[in-house]
């Protein structure tokens, strides 16, 4: 079992309410910034191993497709990252079809950089979505990736099917062990 280096837990987010397309969820205290774990190692770096943990629910008010995505972003303290369509996505949870409930949503991935290749890849551990367990899966590698820039991290974003006010999502917990 690797040494745990560093653990970073992310600042607590806003609810998502409604989102039709996919949304980043944001901070509580500043809802122009994106909620994120930072991926970031110091320079001189040759390699990294980050464990990301992200865990949330899904409300519906009517039946709706739901899933919720872990993204790549090159810039965790711009606003940029807090739009999904400017990042990139590393693992999506399979569309869920809830009916007028509410259901956990969870994501369990490993990572792994090396300074020489720049690629950051890994692979998806589990998640579950509406009860129902993901394939475990290997993450298509990211290349051209510097994390010795201290600005990298991922976010986690989500997305219904259908449009209802009574629609939310809700991320409970997102954090990072670096090893």
């Amino acid at each position: 079992m690797a040494n745990i280096i560093a653990y970073y837990k992310a600042k607590r987010a806003s609810n998502l309410a409604n989102p039709t397309s996919a949304s980043t969820f944001v901070q509580a205290d500043a809802s122009t910034k994106a909620v994120f774990v930072p991926l970031a190692v110091d320079s001189g770096a040759t390699s990294a191993r980050f464990r990301v943990r992200a865990r949330g629910r899904a409300t519906t008010g009517t039946t709706s497709n739901f899933l919720a995505k872990l993204q790549y972003t090159t810039d965790v303290t711009s606003t940029n990252a807090a739009t999904a369509g400017n990042n990139t996505d590393i693992v999506t949870l399979t569309n869920r079809s809830l009916a007028t409930i509410t259901r956990s949503w969870s994501i369990d991935i490993e990572l792994i950089w090396d300074s020489t290749s720049q690629r950051l890849t890994g692979t998806f551990l589990n998640g579950i979505n509406s009860e129902t367990l993901e394939t475990v899966a290997i993450v298509s590698a990211l290349t051209g990736i510097d994390l010795t820039t201290r600005k990298t991290g991922v976010v986690v974003a989500a997305i219904f099917g259908s449009t209802n006010a009574s629609n939310v999502a809700t991320l409970d917990d997102f954090v990072v062990e670096v090893s």
